[in-house]
């Protein structure tokens, strides 16, 4: 289809929109990608995007701004500040078009990460999602690689953190369900258990498979599949690394390591807006890996290493070079305890990164063997874990567990500094409170009678019912009444203490049919002063007790529950604010068939 004379948007806007969309569903890209045009170029897609009145047409130029800056036709920086002047209540492919060039173009920016976090709140969840994505690779490819230890992990976690975010927002992430498990092989890998990353290696390929078949593109085309090949040569690298005791003939030892460390670097088969991603992770997070099976298992080899590259002389540069950076690696090397603390992050995701950190420096400056280090810290977490980790955190049926994992997300990006470990906690006690909740509905009567009956108005009658379904589960020794005085001159109902964590559980009864605003306006900021002296979050279960006969039948349970928050008295900031998870449980009920006004 041929270009409108002089690239002219005025010409271009009177044709039929069938050939506007065609027009750039088949624009050819040597028909447009010339660097002399590039003014041009500049003014007839910036003149498409704000002007043209179909969304398709609008989104395929932006397309094209993003790639033609990708390809030195057009400026990066002119492409990159046309695209955060995009609206933020653009509609959704646009939106999601902008965040994917933001970070192809730029990578690990401060104004685009800007973008990323802003997006993160966006109503609509595909937008939200595809800014989870698109953080965690800046965490996960750019930022790993210069980091120093503790942060490397920490990297690794936030970057997990926002692809789990990313697929709990919309369906079919399978883009982030592939570099989650990424983000998990980093540390299996490091960790150098095999029973530990060959099935999450397994998992990548299974992934890489339904990712081809949904993008209808070549494999080696994929960022994924150059990630995957690249951790498989990682895999092997550590393996042969490890086994080097064993070797006979390090000459031709060498020469596979070194294949495979450039095999890793290798970018011919993977197309140019995507060279740059890949480069962070080759330079960046598969080097460190590198660099740490080097000095963990060749530091006894170092005369080796001399007699080989004094062997080669001048005969294979490039297996020298190899050799000599190896050399270099080992010299600059510190005691190395990256393989424990991988090791103790996979098997205890509740501790915290930091303390585990801690931990590791301060028993392997004693001087016990890695074995013996690794035992001490087990004994000393394991009783800390019994409970479990995220996944455990079920209520037992599949509604409460979409109820579970909606608030989750709502506490995760309203809570964003809230540490792992507390957040892990409080979803426990959600859990038990969402399932204590919906069993009032599934149940039998019988289970529940002070539910049914119309004369039933005691507070505490309710509140002792929770407290007595909360202390006959698993975690029964943590939950206990307070007593008076506690704060203030008030008293919680119910607290949880666990880990010396305190979340508590206000209860309340109300006749009038509550909403929302009734909560916040009677209850919320008794319940809400309860949590300001502990550790952020806390529940309030309200009974409603209203008539229920003849009247419209009860919400769906899944808007039964919401999350809250009140502005504080002081005017400081809130950069550190409460929140309440609010629940209603239908008290005062009938049977279904007392709904029905039909008579025989």
């Amino acid at each position: 289809m041929p270009l409108p004379a002089s690239l002219d948007y005025a010409q271009f806007s009177t044709q039929p929109l069938d050939y506007r969309i065609e027009w750039f569903d088949e624009l050819a890209w040597d028909s447009i990608a010339v660097p002399t045009e590039q003014r041009a170029i500049k003014r007839f897609l910036s003149a498409v995007f704000e002007q043209d009145p179909n969304q398709h047409v609008r989104k395929k130029a932006l397309e094209w701004i993003g790639e033609l800056a990708l390809a030195d036709v057009l400026r990066v920086d002119f492409a990159r500040d046309f695209l955060l002047d995009v609206a933020a209540t653009e509609e959704r492919y646009i939106s999601i078009c902008k965040l994917k060039y933001l970070f192809l173009l730029c990578g690990d920016d401060t104004d685009v990460y800007l973008a990323f976090t802003s997006a993160l709140g966006n109503t609509d969840d595909e937008i939200a999602s595809e800014a989870y994505f698109r953080q965690g690779l800046v965490h996960l490819l750019y930022r790993t690689g210069q980091a120093t230890e503790q942060q490397f992990f920490e990297e690794i976690v936030q970057a997990n953190q926002c692809f789990r975010q990313a697929r709990m927002l919309a369906e079919n992430r399978v883009d982030a369900e592939f570099f989650g498990l990424v983000a998990d092989c980093l540390i299996a890998l490091l960790g150098q258990r095999p029973e530990q990353y060959e099935p999450l290696l397994l998992a990548l390929n299974t992934l890489l498979w339904q990712r081809q078949l949904w993008s209808w593109q070549q494999p080696t085309h994929l960022l994924e599949w150059h990630i995957l090949h690249g951790l498989g040569n990682l895999r092997l690298i550590g393996e042969r690394t490890a086994a080097e005791s064993s070797w006979t003939d390090y000459h031709q030892e060498f020469a596979k390591l070194s294949k495979l460390c450039n095999d890793i670097a290798l970018l011919d088969s993977l197309s140019s807006s995507l060279q740059h991603s890949y480069q962070e992770f080759a330079d960046g997070v598969a080097s460190r890996l590198v660099r740490h099976y080097y000095v963990q298992n060749l530091s006894a080899c170092r005369l080796k290493i001399s007699a080989v590259i004094a062997e080669i002389g001048e005969h294979n540069a490039e297996l020298t070079l190899f050799l000599q950076q190896v050399e270099n690696t080992l010299e600059k090397s510190v005691v190395d305890t990256t393989d424990l603390t991988a090791q103790l992050i996979r098997a205890f995701p509740q501790i915290e990164l930091a303390r585990i950190m801690r931990d590791v420096a301060a028993l392997s400056a004693a001087g016990p063997a890695d074995a013996q280090l690794l035992a001490d810290l087990a004994f000393r977490y394991l009783p800390e874990t019994q409970q479990g980790s995220f996944v455990d955190y079920e209520t037992g049926f599949e509604v409460g567990d979409e109820v579970l994992a909606d608030i989750a997300r709502e506490i995760q990006n309203a809570l964003i500094t809230l540490r792992p470990r507390q957040q892990s906690t409080f979803f426990r006690v959600l859990a038990d409170v969402i399932s204590y909740a919906y069993r009032s509905i599934r149940q039998p009567k019988r289970f529940f009678p002070h539910l049914y009956d119309p004369g039933e108005d005691k507070e505490e009658t309710f509140q002792n019912h929770l407290f007595t379904a909360l202390t006959s589960g698993s975690r029964a020794e943590y939950y206990s009444y307070e007593p008076a005085d506690k704060i203030g001159s008030g008293r919680m109902d119910i607290v949880y203490s666990e880990n010396n964590l305190v979340f508590p559980i206000e209860i309340k009864k109300d006749d009038s049919k509550p909403d929302w605003s009734v909560i916040e306006a009677n209850y919320l900021a008794q319940a809400q002063t309860y949590v300001h002296a502990y550790h952020r979050l806390g529940l309030l279960v309200v009974f409603d007790i209203s008539p229920k006969r003849g009247g419209a039948p009860v919400n769906n349970f899944r808007e039964l529950f919401k999350l809250m928050h009140l502005a504080p008295y002081y005017n400081l900031g809130n950069t550190r604010p409460d929140y309440v998870v609010a629940c209603i449980i239908p008290g005062n009920k009938v049977s279904p068939s007392a709904y029905t006004t039909y008579s025989s």
